[in-house]
């Protein structure tokens, strides 16, 4: 995909680097500039840089900074056209990075998860099918912060849940159960939902986008976990949990750790 030269120029003009900066580390001025501790390495004293005047970032021990979209790829291991969308937002710029990343075929499926994911979420949080699956999760450790920002759900003990709503939505069966969503009665054909009666873990590709779940049973059924099949989006040998919002911290601590297995709750 190729942004106009205009539209980049427009984003980089009007987006000041040190507002940019300063949500991301603390800044203290000194004269013309802004210094801080340096976000791309350990450091005790700041030698990160930031110029308002030339609208650009540079760490003097690292040496890693640049403009807005330099430093935003860098922090968040954005490409460039990621950056211009998250940059465009706040500018009421739109950059759509989706069929420059991903093929048509397979943001349909996304969509999907997306949706149930909400729905899901929903229905642990605002009603009383999901009140139990919530105090399960709450009275093991989790608090309502983390389960409201990975949009931990609830999957009702209904078999054609998902399937309706999903057909309400202009979606069909077939592609319901290729996104791995519905499963297949092959003596019949018949479609009900894969999930019922789990709490819903979502799962997230590098992007950020939704492609799959690990759901655990309440109610002692087995398999304990049920997880996502292999899908054109879930791929398991291609897939780290968690990696779209821990490669930043990767990328600053130049360390990673990496732990086999699903979540134990």
């Amino acid at each position: 995909m190729r942004i106009p030269e205009e539209t980049i120029a427009k984003i980089k003009d009007e987006t000041d680097i040190t507002e940019l900066v300063a949500s991301y580390i603390k800044l203290e001025r000194r004269g013309r500039n802004y210094v801080g501790l340096c976000p791309f390495h350990d450091e005790k004293t700041p030698s990160f840089s930031v110029s308002p005047e030339k609208q650009i970032a540079h760490c003097f021990g690292c040496k890693k900074g640049g403009n807005v979209f330099q430093f935003l790829m860098e922090i968040e291991s954005m490409s460039f056209a990621e950056a211009a969308a998250k940059l465009g937002e706040p500018l009421n710029i739109k950059i759509d990075t989706e069929t420059s990343n991903v093929a048509e075929s397979d943001m349909t499926l996304i969509r999907m998860h997306d949706y149930m994911t909400d729905l899901y979420h929903h229905l642990l949080m605002n009603t009383n099918e999901g009140e139990k699956s919530l105090q399960y999760l709450l009275d093991r450790g989790f608090s309502t912060d983390l389960i409201r920002a990975e949009k931990i759900g609830f999957a009702p003990n209904m078999s054609y849940f998902a399937k309706n709503a999903l057909l309400e939505q202009g979606y069909n069966e077939e592609t319901a159960y290729q996104a791995g969503l519905l499963s297949r009665n092959e003596e019949n054909f018949s479609y009900y939902d894969r999930f019922v009666g789990r709490i819903m873990i979502p799962i997230k590709n590098h992007q950020g986008h939704h492609v799959g779940y690990t759901a655990r049973s309440i109610d002692g059924s087995e398999p304990k976990y049920l997880n996502t099949p292999e899908t054109e989006i879930f791929k398991k040998r291609e897939l780290f949990f968690n990696l779209n919002d821990a490669r930043k911290h990767v990328r600053k601590l130049d360390n990673i750790i990496l732990m086999e297995g699903l979540l134990t709750f």
